[in-house]
């Protein structure tokens, strides 16, 4: 319970955090919650993680056994967190981060905000860990060992896929009752008329 009640940045605690997971999960079909242990400040975090930063081999199915994360990190953390002679230079040389990929949904910044991406692969046995890595601009900086049967996230699904990881919203319900509406209201338009 005192884990669920700290403070989660812009949320007071995790409780008022799931409101807008829960109207994420029901408009965009899940949402995504990444659960941290940090270290520095001996707390559990939670974060709620933009679904167009999410990837997943389509290829696997349902259960996926990879997972990817592309993430905004300023780059005064990213020199203070990784060290190393690779690390400096795929800092100096990283692009930007994009909001949603794209130049033209972002706006000017205070501080340099370049582009992490963090990836996953799940243990394939108790005998054969997993992997988890940290790359910048196409260079490892940070990697280990992942011996976690899952991904460091919790998902809420609205309607699960029946062949896929993600799952639908109301919008995507909706649209399909809208286009059988359409579609049922021209057949009695067209009845009409021929009538």
């Amino acid at each position: 319970e005192g884990v669920l009640n700290q403070r989660q940045g812009r949320w007071i605690n995790v409780w008022s955090m799931m409101i807008d997971a829960g109207a994420d999960a029901a408009l965009h079909g899940v949402a995504a919650i990444k659960v941290v242990a940090n270290q520095t400040k001996k707390k559990i975090d939670h974060e709620l993680v933009p679904l167009p930063d999410l990837f997943v081999d389509p290829g696997e199915g349902r259960n996926p056994q990879s997972l990817f994360q592309r993430a905004p990190l300023d780059e005064f953390t990213a020199y203070k967190t990784f060290k190393g002679k690779g690390a400096k230079q795929a800092i100096r040389g990283a692009k930007a981060y994009e909001w949603y990929g794209r130049a033209s949904t972002s706006r000017p910044r205070a501080v340099k905000v370049i582009e992490i991406v963090y990836a996953w692969h799940l243990p394939v046995s108790e005998d054969v860990p997993g992997k988890w890595a940290a790359i910048i601009n196409g260079t490892v900086v940070d990697s280990g060992e992942w011996t976690a049967p899952a991904f460091p996230f919790v998902f809420l699904l609205w309607e699960p896929h029946r062949d896929g990881f993600w799952a639908s919203g109301i919008a995507d319900e909706g649209a399909a009752l809208a286009d059988e509406c359409s579609e049922l209201a021209k057949r009695l338009l067209y009845r009409a008329i021929i009538a």
